[in-house]
Formats: C-alpha cells, structure tokens, sequence
C-alpha cells in the first residue's frame, strides 16, 4: 500500500515475504510438524517442456510420498504492494483498497458474473477465495483488491461490494 500515497515501502518487499512463507517458517527452528524443504531447480521457461518437467518432479519426488501444503495465506494489505505494477504502472488507478475478509453470497460464478465489467478493467481483482457449497444458495469468503484513480471511485467501488456481502 505505501506504493499508492507516495511513500516508500517501509519493509523490503522480499524480506517481507520471505519472513511470510512456510519455506522460511520450516527452516527456522521454530516448532512446527516436520518438515523437508525440497527446492526445484526449474528455470521459469523451462516449466512449459513437459519432460524436463517430469524429470524435475521424479528428482524431487525420489518415490516418496510427499504432503504438499496449500494452505495460502493472505497476509492483509501485503498483496497490494504485489499490485503495483497492475493498479498504478498499466491503469493508472494511484488508489486502491483491501476488503477482506468479506463474506459474500453465492459462489464465484455469480460473483465474477456481477462484477464482469470491473474485473475486466482491472480495478477489482480477485486475490483469494473460499467457497462452500452449504445451504441452499451457497456463500464465499474472499480477499478482493480494488482500484480506482479517485477516492470516491473506490468509495463506489466498496458500496457495490458490500451490496452482495453477506451481514455480520
């Protein structure tokens, strides 16, 4: 966030995630299940070549069984700063806001469905989601990014958000 009122970051952006992520977290010594970090050695354009893929996977693997954790996290207004490039670099949108998390009513279908024109713009991104399918119509849990060149647009913005959020 500090990107979008003209500051500086106040905490390094890779220190920060590397302080956030379970690879860190295994390594530190702290209590936690036990654990084996295996790193790829992929390069990000060999992942398309799908036998040097299966080779890398077979290394990592050497016919063990592996528990993958994909429990992300979000890290509250973390992800925004992620968002620089999208909201201020490509969009011009110097303001932005974090709703999460925000309960919400029905799945993402119907979700993306009424805020197609947002998302297509840019200035709503989807940074995490949750659904259940309980109930009769369902219901979500989310972290949304939104993007707007002035407050009262991102003011707009969260009024229609909270138009399909579920009350507390």
């Amino acid at each position: 966030m500090d990107f979008l009122d003209g500051h500086g970051a106040l905490v390094d952006q890779d220190a920060h995630w590397d302080l956030l992520s379970k690879r860190t977290l295994a390594l530190s010594g702290l209590p936690s299940p036990p654990t084996e970090v295996i790193d790829s050695m992929l390069l990000a354009d060999e992942t398309s070549d799908q036998a040097v893929l299966a080779k890398e996977t077979d290394r990592m693997v050497e016919r063990q069984q592996l528990f993958v954790d994909m429990n992300i996290c979000q890290t509250g207004s973390y992800t925004l700063g992620l968002m620089m490039k999208h909201f201020f670099e490509q969009r011009n949108l110097p303001l932005g806001g974090l709703v999460c998390p925000i309960a919400l009513q029905g799945g993402r279908d119907h979700i993306e469905e009424k805020f197609a024109g947002e998302i297509q713009a840019g200035t709503l991104v989807v940074a995490a989601w949750c659904e259940s399918p309980r109930g009769i119509l369902g219901y979500s849990a989310c972290e949304l990014l939104l993007g707007a060149e002035i407050r009262e647009q991102v003011q707009t913005l969260m009024a229609q958000v909270a138009s399909v959020a579920i009350e507390k």
